[in-house]
């Protein structure tokens, strides 16, 4: 007894037909179930067994496949009866051009062969001794009586076929012709029989038929070979087509049986997903351009602001009230351009083009390096904030600037839910090879609806009735999450319940058991961080390790302005555009070090600039500034040539940073 899918599908079709197929060969009804299968792109016969439930009349045209190629159903009564009531009439004769040629052409090895035709007519065949058939089942049907039945029920059989079944001569002329020809390509058997198939070919395409036919007369079957096939009135349509070599008694091969389905349908279903798909892949990249347009224009006007801002918070000849106040300023635009970045990084994340530098990092330093970065706000809003963390050697391998995102966001959610005078508790230890940080808070808290949400883009609490205050994207969790997972770790969000606060938990894999930072070349842990910070104290950039003559190229003059100052209070020479040409005129005339230009120009842009730039002096070198930061921007810059590429709105360290590369390498 059939199981499973298969079992199912006999059900389906003993349902449909009354007829219980398990009886008959195995094999041919199993591959008449997968060829339909093939046809329709369905890869198990689970999903086949849906698509019939789904579409009963695939069960009609599933039966109709069986019936055509199986020979051995005439031998089953209930078959046999359930075929022959379903047309009432006795069909006529098959049509053919050569009605002597009949039985060659039916003894396709895919129809029937001629032996089991003949043995099919002597079992049906009364015998002498006046007994109804050889055989016991058959002989209680009275309507098998005459065996000359079956080659107009087999007619009748192949004309209920959605498909065509073409029967042609090893000249290529057709022969026979069924109901599903007709439907298909219009021509009636008495205007198509006798002439060539190549008069169903687009003229373009008849060259096919001398190769198909050498394939035939090879004994070859061409399966499911999609072409495209012409109506009688002119119309082009697509097909699947099956082409099986037709074996006589003798073994000679003498012509071919061609099975076409027509999948106009398919094909234009096909297409339409195609287009759909492009139209998604071309919204997709005209958002990428919007959101590198958006980034540039609402990089460009704050680049001034933070430059000054932190130049001047961290200006010793300034008191400590207006360090102070700068200082406020510059936070707040790195918060504006942090929200930038996370539309950025969340488009990287999901088109799998984020960058991720991985190294040894002692995980801990970078805690508390992220720790200090947040303390500002925390006494803001008179938190209480609890620490307990162990292990303050613990490697990980990965990448210390999305580490410090990562605890950055989360510790920045945890202050904006948590309410004036508050707690926050953060935990970290090592424990099965594993680096775990824990964060709570006696803030909102979330409800189970939050919890399952909580990692999702755009995304937040919403049972709050003042929800709306806490501002925000709602990205920094989920763009957290995934770059947790691009370094193997976790992160996981509990919560009592609302106003009974919230907790995280982030684990890391670590890459040793209590190493030493010396031993993987790390810095001190007393050693304050500048990158992390943000705003360490200078004495008006008195370092004169590294002078340069620097063309600054930047049509967004407060930007232009600003940077000067602050490269010529580092001692450097500077040189000022506005445009590419004026660059040009500079380059071709002064001896240049360092080429610091924005990308976007009013005459041009920075790529071409610098390219022209360095083929008059191959020694120069090159910082790209540019409000846009997506990753096809970098990866340009680096082809161009530059050493860095700086997005706006620029730290002054990652200017320093990059300057003092670019001198070394030069």
């Amino acid at each position: 007894m059939e199981q499973g899918a298969f079992g199912n599908i006999f059900g389906l079709l003993r349902a449909r037909s009354g007829v219980d197929f398990t009886h008959s060969k195995q094999a041919i009804v199993r591959r008449r179930i997968k060829r339909r299968m093939t046809t329709l792109r369905l890869e198990s016969p689970e999903d086949y067994e849906s698509y019939l439930r789904a579409h009963p009349p695939e069960i009609q045209s599933l039966l109709n496949d069986i019936l055509v190629f199986m020979a051995g159903f005439f031998r089953v009564p209930a078959a046999f009866k359930w075929f022959k009531k379903s047309h009432d009439t006795e069909p006529p004769a098959i049509e053919s051009g050569h009605p002597s040629e009949t039985h060659a052409e039916m003894t396709d090895t895919e129809i029937i062969d001629r032996k089991e035709w003949e043995s099919d007519k002597r079992r049906f065949r009364p015998t002498d001794r006046g007994s109804k058939s050889i055989r016991g089942p058959e002989a209680d049907d009275k309507k098998l009586q005459n065996a000359d039945d079956i080659p107009g029920l087999f007619k009748a059989l192949v004309d209920s076929s959605d498909d065509a079944i073409i029967m042609k001569d090893l000249n290529g002329i057709i022969r026979t012709w069924n109901k599903g020809a007709e439907r298909i390509f219009g021509y009636k058997a008495e205007e198509i029989i006798g002439k060539c198939v190549t008069e169903l070919m687009p003229p373009a395409l008849r060259n096919e038929e001398p190769g198909i036919l050498a394939r035939i007369r090879a004994g070859e079957r061409i399966d499911h070979y999609e072409t495209v096939r012409v109506c009688k009135d002119g119309r082009l349509v697509d097909i699947s087509l099956t082409v099986s070599p037709i074996i006589n008694a003798q073994g000679r091969i003498v012509g071919a049986s061609k099975i076409a389905r027509d999948i106009t349908e398919k094909k234009r279903w096909e297409a339409e997903i195609k287009r759909a798909h492009n139209e998604a892949e071309q919204a997709n990249h005209a958002k990428d351009e919007f959101l590198a347009t958006l980034s540039h224009e609402l990089r460009t006007p704050l680049n001034p602001v933070l430059l000054l801002a932190s130049e001047s918070a961290s200006d010793n000849d300034l008191s400590p009230g207006v360090r102070a106040n700068f200082d406020v300023i510059r936070r707040n635009i790195e918060l504006e351009a942090r929200l930038i970045d996370d539309l950025l990084d969340l488009t990287r994340v999901r088109a799998g083009k984020l960058k991720i530098e991985k190294s040894d990092v002692n995980i801990h330093a970078v805690l508390l390096d992220t720790i200090g970065i947040v303390q500002i706000e925390i006494g803001q809003k008179h938190i209480t904030f609890n620490q307990n963390l162990a292990d303050a050697e613990s490697i990980v391998h990965g990448d210390a600037v999305r580490f410090r995102q990562i605890f950055w966001n989360v510790l920045k959610n945890a202050i904006k839910f948590t309410p004036r005078r508050g707690t926050i508790t953060i935990e970290s230890r090592a424990e099965y090879g594993q680096y775990v940080v824990t964060i709570s808070d006696t803030g909102i808290g979330m409800t189970p609806d939050e919890l399952a949400t909580a990692f999702e883009a755009f995304k937040q609490g919403t049972h709050s009735r003042d929800s709306g205050r806490f501002g925000g994207l709602g990205l920094g969790l989920a763009i957290s999450k995934r770059f947790i997972e691009l370094h193997s770790g976790s992160i996981a969000a509990s919560s009592p319940g609302p106003d009974c606060g919230s907790t995280f938990t982030i684990q890391f894999p670590l890459a040793g058991w209590n190493r030493i930072g010396t031993a993987f070349n790390l810095p001190p842990l007393n050693q304050p961080s500048r990158q992390a910070n943000g705003h360490a104290s200078r004495s008006n950039g008195d370092n004169r390790e590294h002078h340069a003559k620097i063309l600054l190229v930047e049509d967004h003059e407060p930007t232009r302005s600003t940077l000067a100052h602050i490269l010529e209070r580092r001692h450097h020479k500077v040189v000022i555009a506005a445009s590419a040409r004026e660059a040009m005129a500079i380059a071709e005339k002064e001896d240049i070090d360092v080429v610091i230009s924005d990308i976007g120009l009013p005459d041009g842009n920075g790529y071409d600039l610098f390219k022209k730039i360095h083929d008059i002096s191959p020694v120069v070198k090159g910082i790209a500034l540019s409000g846009y930061g997506m990753e096809n921007d970098l990866a340009r810059s680096r082809n161009i040539g530059f050493q860095a590429h700086l997005i706006k709105p620029v730290k002054i360290e990652a200017l320093e940073k990059a300057l003092e590369e670019t001198l070394a390498a030069a």
